[in-house]
């Protein structure tokens, strides 16, 4: 394209391929010709009339882009010198309307200061802001300090009523924490002492000659001879030794907490002695079953 050769705006729309003289979509569609151009120049496999086509194609938009940013530019500078400032030489100021005493009536200020005629000056509205605040934090802070010297003795009573209403409810608060206090500790108590009920702290270790299976209140335990204790609970059980050949010695024994029992039993002689239960007191208990 010849570089002297002056562009019309029709003919940058048609390149740019918009029909609207906005200058945002014009140079969006500018960013997304010129995006793809560059990407058609970095693909392998160009021929060199191809790259000096697409070279060509940018060549073209970038004018047609400054042709459409001259056209807003010149519309908005000629926009702006049309505007004339208005004539107040020629014009008629507003005629106030005449005052009727007799429909209108005097509205009353509110005056803070009887000697000041302007309430709503600065000063004013900030000695009425401070007396506000004072007024607010005392009343926040008056169960602790009582300044009656600068209040008159009724507001003196009506805080002071205040300040013992909030003293009692406080107190009565802090009693009702302490009571529901109480209440969920017992509660938890009883809670954590029935539990500690259940948990069996009874050792009992048996020795057999020969070895055999452990059964109490018909669950079994386990074999004798282990070097850890079986835990049981405390009371009456039942107990069951069995060997594998079938033969069984059966025994009721009684524990009591964190007791130590050691139980041992003889199959050829079907005996069964039974040591301590009751406190660490060592019993010795000899049966022939």
């Amino acid at each position: 394209m010849n570089p002297a050769y002056h562009m019309t705006v029709e003919q940058a729309k048609s390149l740019l391929e918009i029909n609207t003289n906005d200058l945002l979509i014009a140079e969006d569609a500018y960013k997304k010709l010129r995006r793809k151009l560059q990407n058609r120049l970095n693909m392998p496999g160009t021929t060199p009339e191809q790259r000096e086509e697409t070279i060509d194609k940018l060549s073209q938009i970038a004018r047609a882009i400054d042709t459409i940013r001259q056209t807003a530019a010149s519309q908005n500078s000629t926009s702006g010198a049309s505007q004339q400032p208005p004539n107040f030489a020629n014009s008629t100021p507003p005629q106030p309307k005449p005052f009727s005493s007799g429909n209108v009536q005097p509205t009353p200020t509110q005056s803070y200061y009887p000697h000041r005629s302007t309430p709503s000056s600065g000063w004013g509205q900030f000695v009425s802001f401070c007396q506000t605040a004072g007024f607010i934090l005392h009343m926040l802070f008056k169960f602790i300090w009582v300044p009656t010297v600068f209040i008159s003795q009724q507001l003196a009573r009506l805080f002071a009523g205040i300040s013992n209403s909030i003293r009692y409810s406080a107190v009565c608060n802090v009693l009702a924490c302490i009571s529901l206090i109480s209440v969920s500790l017992a509660g938890v108590g009883s809670v954590v002492l029935m539990l500690a009920m259940k948990v069996p702290t009874a050792q009992v270790r048996v020795l057999a000659v020969p070895w055999c299976h452990v059964s109490v209140d018909g669950e079994e335990l386990g074999v004798s001879g282990q070097a850890e204790p079986f835990y049981l609970r405390e009371g009456e059980h039942v107990l069951e030794l069995r060997t594998d050949t079938g033969q069984t010695l059966d025994k009721h024994i009684t524990l009591s907490r964190h007791s130590e029992t050691i139980i041992r039993a003889n199959f050829q002689n079907e005996t069964v002695t039974i040591s301590g239960g009751h406190n660490n007191v060592n019993k010795s208990q000899n049966s022939g079953l």
